[in-house]
């Protein structure tokens, strides 16, 4: 989901640590919804934009030109949050996997 190619999972993707994973009630599934405020957030506290941004099961994986950029993504959205479509969004980076949850597989 982040590089566009295929023939390999998210897991072995060489972009992986260049990208943060965003999730938000906002997103619909079929809708791009959110890019915009995402993108405009970015701009606003990376050192470059979004190199791009891809959808996959809901989740917008935008990756960045540095490890930094998605880094600093991330912690301004921990500390000053990040809403789209006035929802509240969660953002992590795509290198960590999410913890699995009880009665989950």
């Amino acid at each position: 989901p982040l590089c566009g190619a295929e023939g390999h999972s998210l897991a072995s993707c060489g972009s992986r640590a260049r990208a943060t994973a965003i999730r938000c009630d906002a997103f619909r599934p079929g809708s791009e919804h959110g890019e915009a405020e995402v993108a405009e957030m970015a701009r606003a506290v990376c050192t470059s934009p979004p190199e791009q941004m891809r959808w996959h099961e809901g989740v917008l994986y935008v990756t960045f030109a540095s490890e930094a950029d998605a880094a600093k993504l991330v912690e301004v959205a921990a500390g000053e949050g990040l809403e789209v479509g006035g929802e509240p969004a969660s953002v992590e980076r795509a290198e960590q996997p999410r913890p699995a949850v009880a009665g989950q597989a």
